[in-house]
């Protein structure tokens, strides 16, 4: 079998945020808004109910809700609203306002309205059916043994069903129950209905009945009061026979899985299996009810996801046999997971043997996708009905409800609560319109030649616009060559007020639907022959097509979402005949010649290009066809550096700018170049303003294309290398000497610096900016062979027009004092201007550098005599002392300064006296 899905809407649960996945015919901006008292968990439970007399009505859960009555209030007893489809308003059900509470009763804390459902598809008698309402906490006392605190509690649950026109409840008190078996049922914690021919079955679970093992509960209309059929307790024993505490019946459905006319039932257990969880489906046998099939559980199923925490029973694929929607809302980080089991139409009721496809919502955590799941219906009417998968204003989306036309237009509602805001949303379906159109044009084949080789182009042509709808309002357009965005480029046209315009809007009302409407002409004028840039691209016609909105409608019809922008448009193409030989192929063969010339005229005669001097270039451009076919359309290609811009061509040929990383094209359309050898010359201008001395060619290629087969394309390529020529020339003077104080001073002024300086240069071409950058820190070296350290100004003169000057003067001032003390006396100061020139030829290069020597002289030349210190007179004196005291010592030490003994070393007879003395002289 060859499935066809059906789209399955998906509403995320959050419980702090609001996110919701609508049917795009959803209207979100007109909802009606429910609101119940605060705290009663008003639309904890809904249901969308349709009574016999054509009114449809929401009914909602409110099951801590005080209200019994219009006029009665009982303590959390729980109350259950009708709301009208067309207005924000409700009002309680009296459903059980009796007040007698009979002492073994517990209805505080019952829940009231904790289950809410309806059926929305009319029975056999063409009727729709009652409404089951459930209290699931509702509790029995047992009897009194020994005394009255002493007994059980049990909490049975009890359900009451509406009657059609929700004014009052069938006798439900006398539901039977099973005391040894029900004490703790639970009953109606899950509940479900359906038309079944004329009669009505109501199915609930009771999670807690066979000890908490659970099953589930089964009622028909016409037999109300009999006993429930329920299966036995066996029957939900997994392999192993082992059922204990699985609570059976936590969330129940009832659909069509073996035959078509045949419903049968689903529960589910979220705590079987090792908490993996189990879904049972049943159907009505004479013993009771019997197990139809066990779905096996999926690989990736998750112990603790709550797999089976709701059901939904839909006809996805439309084939009459329900299939499985089984969620997993805490599966991974409680993001949730839903289960899709397709039924097998081959062999009906086999929904274990069709593989799990799995859904998942936005990964966000606590997300609990999948939370509640309701039939939608068919919300856009395409014959799948779809379903909703629960969102939060807080808890938005912890019911739903669909898969009913509240307001009559054909197409089913959605109701959502959010029970912790007491709130609840009614969102109706907008009616969706189903469009076609087409453009048919007077003629398809525009013919530009005839023999004699002169273009004929038709002056106008009709197109027809056709409509094919559902709605009488209608809105479209219709624009011109769409694809050429600049409206030069555009072939034809259409005149309005005898003004030219490439795009025409109307709103048309049809009075009847699903006709063909072909009224609606408009004629589209073509350009002249000269005018049209291009005749190989078809002529395009493109119509786009919308419904016309009012700003008074509500609930205005839409578009069906499926058909886009895309869909909701249509293309007509008209193209241009060529004659180009037997087989309509043209082979043209084209070269290109290219010239460059300065100024307006060649009066400047220079193949360079001079910067500063040239503002404009003209490139010549001869583009010849030497074949006999025609080119459609002939094209030159004219590729040029970056620092030109393009300004304009001849009149007739047009180009347009395309810029890469490196280079820009300009591409030049010529309209054609026909046959029997044409020749087209016209020029292309360019400023080169930009152009600068850094670099010393610039390239232009010009190459001639055509969308056809070229015959011989050697000649289709020409390069243009056009030099570039720099012309600036220096000098530079100022003063050759300059005198500076002899003796060192305090600087308390400018003046006190020293003597000034001034340096003019003159730069013959142009003015530029100066940049000084004064660093006494970071002074560079100069290129001497000395120590002494220069500084460096550069000045940026930028463009220099012929003729122009430029002179630099440069005010300094000697540091005198740096001088003085130095004791440099007369020194040379050399100033070094220089021209720095860029890699472009130059004229009169002799005089692009000078140096300038300045002679710095003291006043008072500095003295050659120097005076003695003193320490060399006391070191000379203390050391011709010292030699003295030498000299003498060793003197000394040689017996220098000893008396010689005169009797020493004589004889006797020397030592005899030559004449004795008379006695009593003296001798």
């Amino acid at each position: 079998m060859t499935a066809h899905y059906r789209l399955v809407y998906f509403v995320l649960l959050t419980f702090s945020h609001c996110l919701v996945l609508f049917s795009f015919n959803l209207d979100d901006k007109h909802s009606l808004v429910y609101s119940g008292s605060p705290g009663e968990y008003f639309g904890y439970a809904l249901t969308l109910h349709a009574q016999n007399n054509g009114e449809n009505w929401v009914v909602v859960g409110a099951p801590l809700g005080n209200k019994t009555s219009p006029s009665n209030e009982r303590n959390r007893f729980g109350s259950v609203y009708r709301c009208r489809s067309g207005a924000p308003s409700c009002e309680v059900i009296e459903i059980d306002d009796s007040g007698k509470q009979v002492d073994i009763e517990e209805k505080t804390g019952q829940w009231l309205g904790a289950t809410v459902a309806s059926v929305t598809r009319k029975s056999s008698a063409g009727a729709y059916g009652d409404v089951l309402v459930c209290a699931p906490r509702y509790s029995l006392w047992g009897e009194v043994v020994d005394k009255p605190e002493n007994r059980d509690r049990q909490l049975l649950g009890k359900c009451f069903v509406i009657r059609n026109d929700l004014s009052s409840t069938h006798d439900g008190k006398n539901w039977n129950y099973e005391s040894k078996r029900d004490g703790t049922c639970q009953a109606g914690i899950s509940g479900a209905t359906s038309n079944v021919g004329s009669t009505q079955i109501f199915l609930m679970g009771m999670t807690g009945r066979y000890l908490v093992n659970g099953s589930i509960a089964l009622y028909y209309s016409d037999d109300i009061r009999a006993p429930y059929k329920t299966p036995s307790a066996k029957q939900f024993a997994d392999a192993a026979g082992d059922m204990t505490g699985m609570a059976m019946g936590y969330a129940v459905a009832i659909g069509r899985f073996s035959s078509p006319d045949t419903d049968e039932l689903v529960a589910s257990s979220i705590r079987a299996a090792q908490l993996k969880g189990k879904v049972v489906a049943f159907y009505h046998a004479s013993r009771g009810l019997e197990v139809r099939f066990t779905l096996p559980l999926p690989q990736d199923v998750q112990a603790g996801s709550n797999f089976g925490h709701s059901l939904c029973a839909v006809d996805l694929n439309n084939d009459r046999y329900s299939d499985l929607l089984i969620s997993a809302p805490y599966h991974g980080q409680d993001e949730g997971r839903v289960y899709v089991y397709i039924n097998d139409g081959n062999t009906p009721g086999t929904l274990n043997q069709v593989p799990a496809m799995t859904l998942e919502g936005p990964k966000s955590k606590r997300g609990l996708f999948g939370f509640a799941m309701a039939v939608a219906g068919d919300l856009n009417q395409d014959s799948y009905p779809a379903s909703k998968v629960s969102p939060g204003v807080i808890t938005f989306g912890y019911s739903l409800a669909g898969n009913l036309d509240v307001d009559n237009n054909g197409y089913p509602d959605l109701a959502i609560g959010a029970y912790s805001s007491d709130k609840v949303f009614l969102f109706r379906s907008r009616s969706i319109v189903i469009m076609e159109a087409n453009i048919t044009l007077s003629n398809t084949q525009i013919p530009l030649e005839d023999s004699d080789g002169a273009m004929q182009i038709a002056s106008d042509g009709v197109s027809r616009l056709s409509v094919n709808l559902r709605s009488q309002n209608v809105t479209y357009s219709i624009e011109l060559d769409k694809s050429r965005s600049q409206e030069v480029l555009r072939r034809m046209f259409f005149l309005h007020e005898n003004k030219t315009t490439f795009r025409t809007t109307q709103q048309v009302s049809l009075p009847k639907e699903d006709e063909w409407y072909c009224d609606f002409r408009h004629t589209v004028y073509l350009r002249e022959k000269e005018e049209i840039q291009s005749v190989n691209d078809p002529l395009t016609f493109d119509l786009i097509y919308d419904l016309a909105q009012f700003s008074s409608c509500e609930l205005c019809p839409i578009l069906n979402d499926y058909n886009d922008i895309i869909q909701r448009s249509f293309t007509a193409e008209a193209f241009f005949v060529k004659q180009c030989g037997r087989d309509k192929i043209c082979e043209p063969d084209l070269s290109v010649k290219g010239h460059v010339r300065f100024g307006l005229d060649d009066s400047e005669d220079h193949k360079e290009l001079h910067v500063g001097t040239d503002k404009e270039m003209t490139v010549e451009v001869v583009v010849e066809n030497k074949a006999q076919d025609s080119a459609y359309p002939g094209k030159v290609i004219v590729s040029y550096p970056s620092v030109m811009d393009y300004t304009t061509s001849n009149q007739g040929v047009s180009c347009s700018k395309m810029t890469t990383a490196k280079n820009v094209f300009a591409s030049s359309s010529l309209v054609d170049i026909s046959k029997l050898e044409c020749v087209k010359q016209f020029d292309i201008r360019f400023n080169v303003h930009k152009v600068t001395g850094n670099i010393s060619t610039v390239e232009i290629t010009l190459e001639a294309t055509s969308p056809d087969k070229e015959l011989n394309a050697n000649d289709n390529k020409v390069k243009l290398v056009i030099p570039v020529k720099f012309e600036a020339d220096l000098s530079i003077r100022g003063p050759d000497q300059v005198v500076y104080n002899d003796k060192v001073s305090e600087v308390k002024d400018i003046i006190g610096i020293g003597p000034a300086v001034k340096n003019i240069l003159t730069i013959l071409r142009n003015a530029g900016t100066c940049n000084i950058e004064v660093d006494p820190l970071n002074l560079q070296p100069c290129p001497s062979d000395n120590s002494i350290t220069c500084l460096k100004i550069p000045c940026y003169l930028g463009r220099m027009k012929k003729g122009d000057d430029v002179q630099i003067q440069m005010a300094h001032r000697l540091w005198q004092n740096t001088l003085i003390k130095s004791k440099a006396g007369s020194i040379e100061l050399i100033t070094t201007a220089e021209i720095v020139r860029s890699s472009v030829p130059e004229s009169g290069k002799g005089n692009n550098s000078v140096e300038i020597t300045l002679k710095a002289s003291p006043k008072t030349k500095p003295s050659t005599k120097r005076k003695t210190a003193v320490w060399i007179y006391v070191v000379s004196a203390v050391g011709a002392l010292a030699l003295l005291a030498i000299v003498v010592l060793a003197l000394y030490k040689c017996g220098f300064f000893k008396r010689k003994d005169l009797s020493s070393g004589n004889t006797e007879e020397e030592m005899t006296p030559m004449r004795t003395p008379a006695p009593g002289t003296v001798a």
